[in-house]
């Protein structure tokens, strides 16, 4: 019989009670070297045994793996940790036992030694600040041990990249350190690395790249440590030690519960056993199970109606195993696009939606199904996102990957086209203020401007359609989409998060370090022009202006009234760029006065934001630069051919399931008051609406720009003959 784990990434821990790891005994008072102190646990509570759920890609999983492990992994291609250019030395691990025989702890030649690691400190000691992984050494020998001989490294490629401090380590002494990557680092004690959450190799090497020592963990509960047990062995620890002697610890984590049917769509009713041992509790309900829940007395369970399965196991002297959550769709319609399950406590998801303003996150799963088939299973945290549509009925939701909820990223690839397979967080757009539109204006506009690769320099979040549900209720189509952060920002521009700095509506500082050159920068336009050379190429210098050009093109074309939304962003040592957000009010209104609206007056009342493109526009300089690009853009990304084709392709994606939506929603008299969900063919004239919105659009703005800016005869005859019927 076939059986099916969780789409899972799991961590195998254990019970026992033992002693601080080490092959010397150890006095009972442990003499810590005086510049490393021990740390104090701020809040050493024990796992939730919710616990957990990590992610992966759809595969039929066969029982046990040969170390013991909960599940085996599906295939390579799932969550590889933090991959560098060693993956081989960060292998994804399943669910193994601390006792893994692959990890066998060898006396060290010297008595030094990896003695425990957090890999994900959550709340369980604080440092600078922060919560930041950790590793500790022990010295087992009988004489002190001079630190900067040696080196920590979580790649076997660059075993001495991170020294360690001048500093002796007496004999039966601690070190601790504290894995905070280079952003963070503030003393000799912190590590300019970081330890995955998906569980990797730590090595201890001297500076001729021997290896002294290296312990290999897996994907652990959050404050969690795993360490030496002073048995020749490892162990799990829920109340770290890190800089004192260990006590308790378990073995390994209970099994995760497999299922025998697959998770996926059927036409009636399953009936569901799980092939794992242990106590098993579960829910039907979309909440967490816990100790609680129901335990499943051994018989099938009848699914009879769409619901998420989830369930986790209890063992004795184990830690809880993490959470599996299974999907299961009962006589649901034959969608043709992706479909993704929300599994969320009916309570939290009642109280997040009528507390819409607030940005309190709930613990949750999703799950993501192509063709029926399960693609990743993981769990999150989540809350309502949005501005005027968090009063709508049909509200959006940010979706967040910390250790907080489980995984610390979502490693798959959700959207075609972008190279980029890790996310911290992704955001589930239910249409926003074009619900009541032809509810795709956004990812129309954003897709169509930038997919051509006509313009390069303005960032725009990537989107996929989906049927959505919550537990057992179809919410209608939505898009996944990426959020607009400096994690996404340094997934686009191959940089690290800690390097990039976001600016929202041109002031207020939502990430990074470099804030001051734009709020200096915007604070002298307000007072300056550009029109002389030195003050033009003090704004060349920092700022793109291809990229200042082009997403004013775009708000042009588009004729957005919601300009407000504007972001600019900053990575590493770059100029500053435009990210494009929020353009459902748009193609909307008649195209005469749209650049009036949007670059009539400068900087105040609704053209405010605008300083930087006005004063631009009153040099020749970017007039000739702007003039060059709108007639580019205007005979290729603009054009009537490629913009109702795109409109087309859209439109012929949603249309089938474009049905199934509009029946949930229409009819639905929404409490906001503010907006009226569609039938199917309502939506049908909507789109054909927008259709008629773009044709010709692209010669009507470039009309409405020349007369409005006062373009010169010479401009327009070497750049938009093809649209004024002048020639050069």
């Amino acid at each position: 019989m076939l059986l099916f784990a969780a789409l899972m990434l799991t961590a195998c821990t254990g019970g026992g009670n033992t002693g601080k790891g080490g092959y010397t005994a150890k006095p009972s008072s442990v003499p810590v070297l005086t510049s490393v102190p021990s740390p104090a646990p701020t809040s050493a509570e024990a796992p939730d045994s919710a616990g957990d759920n990590g992610s992966g890609q759809s595969g039929e999983i066969s029982g046990q793996s040969t170390n013991g492990a909960d599940a085996q992994i599906p295939d390579s291609s799932v969550d590889q940790g933090q991959q560098g250019d060693d993956s081989s030395d960060r292998e994804q691990q399943g669910d193994a036992s601390a006792q893994d025989p692959g990890n066998e702890p060898e006396e060290p030649p010297i008595g030094l030694y990896i003695n425990e690691v957090l890999p994900t400190n959550s709340s369980a000691v604080k440092h600078n600040g922060g919560y930041f992984d950790m590793i500790e050494l022990y010295n087992g020998s009988d004489e002190t041990v001079m630190l900067s001989d040696f080196y920590l490294s979580d790649s076997k490629k660059h075993l001495t990249d991170y020294p360690l401090p001048a500093a002796e380590l007496e004999p039966g002494g601690y070190a601790v350190f504290y894995c905070t990557g280079e952003y963070y680092k503030e003393s000799e004690y912190d590590l300019a690395f970081k330890l995955s959450y998906f569980g990797e190799k730590i090595y201890l090497s001297d500076a001729e790249g021997n290896i002294i020592d290296k312990v290999q963990y897996t994907r652990l509960p959050a404050d969690v440590s795993y360490g030496r047990d002073g048995l020749g062995g490892y162990r799990l620890y829920p109340f770290p030690s890190l800089g004192a002697e260990n006590s308790g610890g378990y073995e390994r984590m209970a099994e995760l519960p497999a299922v025998d049917v697959e998770p996926g769509f059927y036409d009636g009713a399953v009936y569901i056993s799980f092939t794992t041992g242990g106590t098993i509790h579960y829910t039907l309900d979309g909440s967490a199970p816990d100790k609680y829940s129901k335990v499943w007395n051994g018989d099938p369970i009848a699914v009879d109606k769409t619901c998420p399965v989830r369930a986790y196991a209890e063992e004795e002297d184990c830690i809880d195993s993490f959470i599996a959550s299974y999907g299961y769709f009962v006589g649901e319609p034959d969608y043709e696009m992706d479909v993704l399950m929300v599994s969320i406590a009916d309570r939290d998801f009642d109280t997040m939606n009528a507390n819409y303003r607030s940005s309190k996150k709930y613990k949750a799963n999703i799950s993501l199904f192509s063709e029926g088939k399960a693609e990743f299973s993981i769990d999150c945290g989540i809350c309502v996102t949005g501005c005027t549509s968090r009063a709508y009925d049909k509200k959006s939701y940010r979706v967040k990957f910390s250790s907080d909820y489980g995984p610390t990223k979502l490693k798959y690839r959700v959207f075609d086209g972008l190279d980029i397979d890790e996310f911290d967080a992704l955001v589930l757009r239910s249409g926003s203020q074009d619900i009541d539109g032809p509810m795709m204006r956004d990812e129309y506009i954003s897709s169509l401007s930038l997919s051509s690769g006509y313009i390069d320099n303005v960032l725009a979040q990537a989107y996929r359609p989906v049927n959505l549900y919550v537990n057992g209720d179809y919410r209608g189509i939505y898009y996944i989409r990426e959020r607009i952060d400096e994690d996404m920002i340094a997934a686009h521009c191959g940089c690290e998060p800690e390097e990039v700095t976001l600016i929202e509506q041109m002031s207020e500082i939502k990430a990074g370090k470099d804030y001051k050159e734009w709020l200096d920068f915007w604070k002298y336009l307000k007072t300056n022009k550009l029109t002389d050379d030195a003050a033009y190429e003090y704004a060349e210098s920092i700022v793109d202006l291809k990229s200042v050009a082009d997403y004013f093109i775009i708000q042009l074309w588009c004729g957005n009234i919601d300009t407000d939304n504007v972001r600019v962003a900053k990575a590493g040592d770059g100029k500053w760029f435009y990210v494009l957000y929020d353009l459902d009010l748009s193609l909307c209104r008649e195209v005469p006065g749209s650049t009036d609206r949007l670059l009539g007056k400068f900087n105040s009342g609704l053209y405010t934001f605008n300083a930087l493109a006005y004063r631009l526009l009153e040099t020749e300089r970017f007039r000739e630069l702007f003039c060059e690009r709108l007639a580019e853009l205007a005979k290729t990304v603009y054009s009537d051919e490629t913009a109702l084709a795109y409109i087309d392709a859209l439109a012929a994606k949603l249309d089938h399931d474009m049905v199934y939506s509009c029946e949930r929603w229409y009819g639905v008299e929404d409490s906001s008051k503010d907006i009226k969900y569609r039938s199917y063919s309502s939506w049908q004239k909507s789109v054909e609406a927008l259709r008629k919105s773009v044709t010709g659009r692209a010669g009507l703005v470039i009309k409405d720009f020349i007369a409005e800016k006062g373009i010169s005869k010479e401009l327009q005859e070497r750049y938009f003959s093809d649209f004024t019927g002048t020639d050069q």
